[in-house]
C-alpha cells in the first residue's frame, strides 16, 4: 500500500472506486457519503474525465481533501488487493466488467442495485446492492467498515461466484450455446 499511495494513510481503511469520472457513474454520490463517514476511512477513485473538475470542487466543498483521493488513470489492477471496500455507485451500467475485476480479487463491494448488477452480484450474499443515493451508499459504507468479517465473507462469495459463472470456458461455452441455439431454430 505504502507503494501504491502513499499520501494515504497505511492503517486508514481504503475505499476504492474505478471508472470514467462521468455523471452517469455518480461518484458525486460516494463523495458526500464519504462526507458522514469517519475521516480515517479514505475513498480512492481512479479514473480520468469531464466531471474531474466539478468532482474536485465538491470534494473541497465538503473539507473532504485529506479523505478523497483523485487518482487519475493509473494501473488499476494493483489497487484492487489494497482495497478494503469496492464501490460502483453507477446511475446506469450494463454487465460492468469493474465489478468481475473487483470479484477477481476478491473486494467486498458495494455496487447500485442496477439489473447489470445483479447477474454478478447477490445482495448480502456476495455484496451490498443498493439504490446510489449519498444515504444509502452512506450506510452501507458504515455497516462494512464495522463488520470485517462481513467485508471477508463477501469478498471471498463474489471471488467464488466471478471464478464459477464467469470464468473464460463458461463465457465462450455459453456463447457458444446461444449460437448453437440459434442456428437450430432457424
Amino acid at each position: 500500500r505504502a507503494k501504491l499511495a502513499p499520501h494515504v494513510p497505511q492503517k486508514s481503511l481504503w475505499i476504492g472506486g474505478i471508472g470514467e469520472l462521468h455523471p452517469n457513474k455518480n461518484w458525486s454520490a460516494a463523495i458526500i457519503a464519504m462526507s458522514t463517514l469517519s475521516p480515517k476511512n479514505h475513498l480512492l477513485i481512479i479514473g480520468e474525465g469531464e466531471e474531474k473538475l466539478k468532482l474536485e470542487e465538491l470534494i473541497a466543498q465538503h473539507n473532504l481533501s485529506e479523505q478523497v483521493h483523485l487518482l487519475g488513470y493509473i494501473n488499476a489492477a494493483q489497487y484492487l488487493k489494497a482495497f478494503d471496500i469496492f464501490i460502483l455507485p453507477s446511475k446506469k451500467e450494463g454487465l460492468p466488467y469493474v465489478l468481475l475485476e473487483a470479484g477477481l480479487a476478491g473486494v467486498a463491494t458495494i455496487a447500485s442495485d442496477l439489473p447489470g448488477n445483479h447477474d454478478i452480484i447477490e445482495s448480502g450474499q456476495s455484496g451490498l446492492l443498493v439504490k446510489p443515493t449519498p444515504q444509502l451508499i452512506s450506510t452501507s459504507l458504515e455497516i462494512l467498515l464495522r463488520d470485517e468479517g462481513m467485508r471477508r465473507n463477501l469478498g471471498s462469495n463474489l471471488k467464488q461466484n466471478t471464478e464459477t459463472n464467469f470464468s473464460l470456458e463458461k463465457m465462450c461455452q455459453q456463447t457458444f450455446d446461444l449460437y448453437q441455439s440459434r442456428t437450430l431454430s432457424d
